[in-house]
């Protein structure tokens, strides 16, 4: 819904003129060596040097090692061979059930980032 006349958005063709505005407005500030975030001279690039470097330190890349989903690897505890990695619970289930394996036999280890703990993830 659009926050100035209530009506939906799709319906208003507002936000395809924004989009339409700003596509606009960052093609001419390109093609004339202007930065695209703020407008001040970049040297040909998009960006200027501090919007390019706050555009960075505010990207995951700069922020620390992504979030990753747990592996999860199922291990035999009578040799200990490892099977997996797979990506889902569910999988190392099946993995469970395709070797026959009886339950005091077998664990599921999952693999999670070190600092998932830190994340709530």
């Amino acid at each position: 819904m659009c926050t100035v006349c209530g009506v939906l958005e799709a319906e208003s063709g507002r936000q395809e003129r924004k989009n339409a505005a700003a596509r606009r407005r960052y093609r001419e500030l390109r093609s004339a060596g202007r930065c695209t975030t703020c407008g001040a001279a970049s040297q040909g690039a998009s960006r200027c040097v501090p919007c390019a470097r706050k555009s960075y330190e505010l990207s995951a890349h700069f922020r620390g090692i992504p979030d990753w989903e747990p592996e999860y690897t199922v291990v035999d505890l009578m040799t200990m061979e490892e099977h997996g990695p797979f990506g889902a619970e569910e999988e190392a289930a099946a993995c469970i059930a395709f070797l026959k394996l009886p339950r005091e036999r077998f664990e599921i280890v999952a693999e999670r980032h070190p600092m998932a703990h830190f994340t709530g993830a």
